[in-house]
């Protein structure tokens, strides 16, 4: 084998010249990639945290989607910070996915670049023992909230989250329901890392709406009495409107908001300017947003 080796550098390492003009960070990661072939090749990538930087790198892409050259190949960064990709990889499958994201890597800002090689020099020295102690476990954090906001937004008729979407009034055991289901789609986390993580009662009532939004037709209802009022103009129901628009998507409204874009974009002083000398309406529409905000539990 030894002898095999030695011919294939000599005949096909060529085959793959290096451009020394190429960004750094794209070599490297032509490297690590490489690696990680070279680890599923052997059997041992599962025994490895290379591919730890590798889905980090991807993070940090994914971080940065709206970037059209990104979303461009949005699939190859999502498959590369899938825990299911790396469970079985072929090697070409690396391969493709070197070819789609190498380009990209000048777009990761320099301070949260992982590293992606390591260059080590073996020593030898007398045998020592220690005690086996074991190793802290380390969440992804920013890996683990995508993977959660996913899970919940694959469920969204689950009887909790549906009634969350359309603003009913949950009981104390709905919000125990909720928190066991979430627990079971990751059993790699305790209970205590995920109140850390998410929240528990109230909080995380709001983060699992902020991910599922409100049903339209539950925002609607609570707006009916303004889309009906034949005294508004069209620019003050186009206000309303994206009122219910920004409930249906986020799930919460701030009275801030109201000042800022969208909203800002209708009039340059927000609600104020949309409703002049109509402070009653702006009073009821306040209200509005204070009551839908509130979440009821009992």
């Amino acid at each position: 084998q030894a002898q095999e080796r030695t011919e294939i550098v000599r005949e096909l390492a060529e085959l793959i010249p290096a451009d020394i003009d190429e960004d750094e960070m794209t070599r490297r990661f032509d490297l690590l990639m490489l690696t990680l072939q070279h680890e599923v090749i052997d059997g041992v990538l599962q025994e490895k945290k290379t591919k730890e930087i590798a889905m980090e790198l991807g993070e940090h892409l994914y971080s940065k989607r709206h970037i059209p050259a990104i979303k461009k190949v949005l699939p190859a960064v999502e498959k590369v910070i899938s825990d299911t990709f790396w469970e079985s990889p072929k090697a070409t499958g690396i391969d493709d996915i070197r070819k789609q994201l190498r380009d990209l890597m000048h777009l990761i800002e320099r301070n949260r670049r992982a590293p992606v090689y390591t260059d080590f020099e073996d020593e030898f020295s007398e045998v020592k023992i220690d005690e086996p102690r074991a190793a802290e476990p380390t969440i992804n954090k920013d890996r683990y909230l995508r993977k959660i906001r996913k899970f919940i937004e694959q469920h969204g008729n689950h009887l909790v989250i549906e009634k969350i979407r359309k603003a009913k009034p949950l009981t104390d055991r709905d919000i125990e329901a909720l928190e066991e289901f979430l627990l079971e789609s990751d059993p790699g986390i305790s209970r205590e890392e995920f109140h850390e993580l998410i929240g528990e009662e109230m909080e995380l009532i709001k983060f699992v709406r902020s991910i599922s939004g409100l049903e339209r037709k539950a925002v609607i209802q609570q707006f009916e009495e303004f889309l009906r009022d034949k005294r508004l103009s069209s620019t003050q129901i186009q206000f309303i409107e994206q009122m219910i628009e920004f409930y249906t998507e986020k799930g919460h409204l701030e009275v801030a908001n109201l000042y800022e874009p969208p909203f800002d974009f209708i009039d340059q002083d927000g609600i104020d300017g949309v409703f002049r000398d109509r402070d009653n309406v702006i009073d009821l529409l306040i209200e509005k947003v204070e009551e839908l905000n509130e979440l009821r539990v009992g």
